[in-house]
C-alpha cells in the first residue's frame, strides 16, 4: 500500500470539502475560502521546516506525527459550527498537512541512500495523484448519499491515521537498504 496515496486521500478530502462544509453549516462563502487560504498560507513553512527536522531528527518519526495529525486535527469540523473553531482547527491542522509531503524524498535517501530517485519517486507521486483524484470525489459522493459533508470528514481521518498506521510498519531509516535488483528480471 502506498503511504502516499493515503496521505493524499486525507487532505484532499479536506482541500475539496471544507468550503462546502463550512457553508452547510451556515457560515458565509467568503469566510470559509478564507479558512482553506489561511491553512494554504501556514502550510507553507512547514514544507520547509519538516524535512529539515526529518533530516536531523528521524524522518519516519516525524512522518508519522505528520499523518497522524493531519487524521486527528480535522475530528473537531465534524461536530463544530462555530467559525472561530474552523479557523483555529484550520491553522492546526495546516502543520501536518505541509510536512507530510515533503518528507518522502528523505525517507527515500535514509532508506536507499544517494540513488537515482526518478522511478522509486515517480511512483510515488502517481500513488498522490491517484488519492488526489480519490480524496476530490469523495466530498461530492459523501454529499450525494447523505445530504451532509461530515462522513467526509471521517473517510478523511480514517485515510490519514491509516497511513500513520502503516508508517509504523515500516523499516527502521537508521541503517540503508539494499535492495536486490537480480531478481528484477
Amino acid at each position: 500500500m502506498n503511504i502516499h496515496f493515503l496521505g493524499c486521500v486525507g487532505h484532499a478530502v479536506i482541500l475539496i470539502g471544507l468550503v462546502p462544509l463550512m457553508i452547510s453549516k451556515g457560515i458565509s462563502y467568503t469566510d470559509s475560502v478564507l479558512c482553506l487560504t489561511i491553512i494554504m498560507v501556514v502550510s507553507i513553512p512547514t514544507r520547509f521546516i519538516t524535512p529539515i527536522l526529518g533530516d536531523s531528527v528521524n524522518p519516519k518519526t516525524i512522518m508519522f506525527l505528520s499523518f497522524l495529525g493531519q487524521g486527528l486535527f480535522v475530528i473537531p469540523w465534524a461536530f463544530t459550527t462555530d467559525k472561530w473553531m474552523f479557523y483555529l482547527v484550520g491553522i492546526l491542522w495546516a502543520i501536518p498537512y505541509g510536512g507530510e509531503g515533503t518528507l518522502f524524498p528523505i525517507m527515500n535517501r535514509k532508506y536507499y541512500g544517494f540513488f537515482r530517485m526518478d522511478t522509486t519517486y515517480g511512483w510515488q507521486i502517481l500513488a498522490a495523484s491517484f488519492g488526489m483524484a480519490l480524496g476530490g470525489f469523495i466530498p461530492g459522493l459523501v454529499f450525494e448519499v447523505t445530504g451532509g459533508y461530515v462522513y467526509a470528514i471521517w473517510i478523511s481521518a480514517f485515510f490519514s491515521c491509516l497511513g500513520a498506521f502503516v508508517i509504523l510498519t515500516l523499516e527502521t531509516t537508521k541503517r540503508v537498504l539494499r535492495p536486490s535488483f537480480e531478481n528484477l528480471g
